[in-house]
């Protein structure tokens, strides 16, 4: 008993301490001061950074790079440095969520501000929001943002807010080619790639489908020389012209990448791979991506995919050696869109490793949609979501986002639980574009 009257008065201390060191650190980060080249008052764009972390950051540093190599003044700040811009044309807001739809630490007095200051010169702006599609209150702050512009005369809008889901590179490109075209500008971003091999490889074509009924088709990539290591759910780096660069998932098929590609009309990269032959020779890299990788501590494996997002799945079910239950749903437009596939699905049917495939046709008879699989199926999700299972999801946004209003759902109504708790957990992973 003594010694616990003892160690109180330290834990109180040291209590008080780690409180007053947070909120130090909490003060000194909404009071960030970036590297500018030019002033407020003599830029032409303003960017506005609203973030509890440096992710966000991130992508506006690489926007107020690319604006800065068009010979453009630009100026970055917080949104709560929030002030009057003399020669300013635009404002451009990139801004996250904190919390339950809160704002972030570092914009958490810009409503105020936003209300008290009288803007003299008409501004044209921009709000970029970045979130999980798990959450619940996706890209709220940024919704509340561009909602207060909207309600100001002094501005008008260059584009509609814009989200962008689990930091997506893909998605955060294509706003940018939106906001270039809509200021006769072309901004180019200089990213640094994810982990990669130190230098792009030679990869031959071993083998390649002719374009089915969705302009779709297959590759199979070997290394030419060397052996590298890599796992279905990496990327593939196509290097075209030593800046410019495509990226594909991978599914790893006996030891090769295979890609399944969509042909564009004007689709730089997939015009590029449909004009190859076997035994051509191509220039690429691979990018680790160890969150979309099979994960080793499942109990259970559901699989949600639509188009080409079922590449990287045709080889991480091939990885599936201890027998779990593996469920794959699919999403095509005719019964022939799922014929390049077909192979390799009865093949892991035949050997145990997938349990079950179910295919929604949205072309056909009684058409249907993946997320109305995941509605008829929901007692498998509750059950995966409550026993350690995990589910994966990878194809467009558009997918992603009516299956993750299901899963939400689902979570909610049965599990009592929002989808994020699971996220967190390891147990939903994603990789859509």
């Amino acid at each position: 008993m003594t010694g616990l009257l003892i160690l109180i008065p330290i834990i109180i201390a040291l209590t008080i301490f780690i409180t007053n060191y947070n909120s130090k650190n909490k003060k000194d980060k909404k009071t960030d001061v970036f590297e500018n080249k030019f002033t407020k008052d003599e830029s032409e764009f303003v960017i506005l950074l609203g973030s509890e972390t440096s992710s966000t950051i991130g992508f506006a540093s690489l926007f107020k790079d690319a604006l800065l190599s068009l010979d453009k003044k630009v100026f970055l700040s917080n949104l709560n440095d929030y002030s009057s811009y003399k020669k300013a044309k635009q404002l451009i807001v990139f801004t996250a969520t904190f919390g339950a739809g809160e704002a972030p630490s570092n914009a958490d007095n810009f409503e105020k501000l936003f209300n008290e200051l009288k803007i003299k010169n008409k501004l044209k702006y921009s709000v970029l929001g970045f979130g999980s599609l798990a959450y619940p209150d996706y890209c709220q702050y940024a919704i509340d943002v561009d909602n207060m512009f909207k309600g100001n005369a002094n501005f008008s809008k260059v584009l509609d807010l814009y989200k962008i889901n689990s930091q997506s590179m893909e998605a955060f490109k294509d706003w940018l080619n939106l906001w270039g075209s809509k200021n006769n500008l072309t901004p180019i971003i200089k990213t640094k790639k994810r982990i990669t091999l130190k230098k792009d490889k030679s990869f031959v074509i071993e083998s390649k489908t002719k374009s089915n009924i969705d302009n779709t088709f297959m590759l199979s990539l070997r290394a030419e020389k060397k052996k590298i290591r890599f796992k279905s759910g990496d990327l593939f780096a196509l290097n075209l012209n030593n800046e410019d660069e495509r990226i594909y998932s991978i599914g790893k098929i006996n030891k090769n990448i295979v890609l399944s590609v969509k042909l564009h009309e004007n689709g730089i990269g997939s015009n590029y791979l449909n004009n190859l032959n076997v035994d051509d020779i191509i220039k690429g890299s691979i990018q680790k991506n160890f969150d979309f990788n099979f994960p080793s501590y499942a109990k259970k494996l559901i699989l949600i995919a639509n188009g080409t997002g079922i590449a990287p799945f045709l080889g991480l079910i091939g990885e599936n050696k201890n027998l779990i239950d593996v469920h794959l749903f699919w999403g095509g437009r005719t019964k022939e869109s799922f014929e390049i596939y077909k192979e390799s699905i009865s093949e892991n049917l035949n050997n145990g490793k997938l349990k079950e495939i179910q295919i929604a046709y949205s072309k056909e008879t009684n058409s249907s949609y993946v997320q109305d699989l995941i509605i008829k199926n929901e007692g498998l999700v509750v059950d995966s979501l409550k026993n350690e299972g995990v589910i994966m999801i990878c194809g467009s946004v558009n997918m992603q986002k009516e299956v993750i209003d299901v899963l939400s759902e689902i979570s909610i109504n049965k599990l009592k639980n929002p989808l994020s708790e699971y996220e967190n957990m390891e147990q939903i992973k994603m990789d859509c574009y």
